[in-house]
C-alpha cells in the first residue's frame, strides 16, 4: 500500500520536471549572465522557438515566455522578440550590448574597425502591419541574391540598408521574413559615428552569422 500511495507522487515529479534539449554549440557559445544562464524552447505558432539566457524560473516553464501568469485570464500570444550582440572581438551576448558588462563602446574612426552588432528579430503569428522598406536618400536595397536565409525562411522585403551611419550613431539592414507560421521583421544594426559610410562587406558578415544563428533557434514547423 505505500509503494501505490508513492506512485501519484513520483508521477507528478517526474512530470512536473522539465527536460530541455542540449543546446546546438553555437547558441551554447552564447555567453549568458550567471543569474540566466539557462535555455528554454516553446511553441509560437506552429514553431518551436528556443531563446537562450533565460532564468532557472523559465526554463522551469517554458510557457512564461509567451503567457503572462499575472493577467485575469492569463493572456497568451503567439509573438516575442530575440535580442542578442556581438562584441567587439567576436563574443555573443544576450540584450543589447550597452547592457553587457564588459562592453565599452570603442573610438571607431575607420570603417573597418570591428564594433560588434546588435540583432533584434520580432515574430508574429499574423502581420502586425505593414511595415515600410520604401528605400531612401541614404539607403541602398541590397541585392536578394546575395542574402542568404536559413532553411525554412523566406525573404519578403528588403533588406534595406543605410549607406551611413545615422543620428543614432549606428546603421542598419532591415528585412521582412516568413518561416512556415511565423512574420518575421528582422534589423541587424552595426554601431558607428554619425556620417561614417558602411561597405556592404560588413553587413555580410554579420547578417550571415544571426541569421545562421536565428536557423537554429527556429524549427518551423516543428513536426
Amino acid at each position: 500500500m505505500a509503494i501505490v500511495a508513492l506512485l501519484p507522487f513520483t508521477a507528478s515529479m517526474l512530470t512536473g520536471c522539465h527536460h530541455q534539449a542540449p543546446l546546438a554549440p553555437e547558441l551554447a557559445a552564447i555567453a549568458c549572465p550567471a543569474d540566466r544562464a539557462e535555455h528554454a524552447s516553446e511553441m509560437f505558432g506552429k514553431a518551436e522557438v528556443t531563446f537562450v539566457c533565460v532564468t532557472p524560473e523559465v526554463a522551469a516553464k517554458p510557457s512564461l515566455l509567451r503567457c503572462d501568469p499575472n493577467s485575469r485570464p492569463v493572456y497568451c500570444e503567439d509573438s516575442g522578440t530575440i535580442t542578442l550582440s556581438r562584441l567587439p572581438g567576436g563574443k555573443l551576448v544576450p540584450g543589447a550590448p550597452s547592457n553587457a558588462r564588459e562592453y565599452q563602446p570603442p573610438p571607431v574612426t575607420e570603417p573597418e574597425t570591428d564594433a560588434g552588432s546588435l540583432f533584434e528579430a520580432s515574430f508574429y503569428d499574423k502581420p502586425p502591419g505593414k511595415a515600410n522598406y520604401e528605400v531612401g536618400p541614404r539607403q541602398y536595397l541590397r541585392d536578394a541574391d546575395k542574402q542568404r536565409m536559413p532553411p525554412g525562411f523566406t525573404l519578403v522585403n528588403g533588406p534595406v540598408c543605410d549607406r551611413v551611419s545615422n543620428a543614432l550613431r549606428h546603421a542598419s539592414c532591415r528585412l521582412e521574413a516568413k518561416s512556415a507560421s511565423l512574420h518575421w521583421y528582422i534589423t541587424v544594426s552595426i554601431p558607428r559615428p554619425i556620417g561614417n559610410k558602411i561597405d556592404d562587406e560588413l553587413y555580410q558578415q554579420d547578417m550571415t552569422l544571426w541569421l545562421d544563428l536565428l536557423g537554429k533557434m527556429v524549427t518551423d514547423p516543428k513536426s
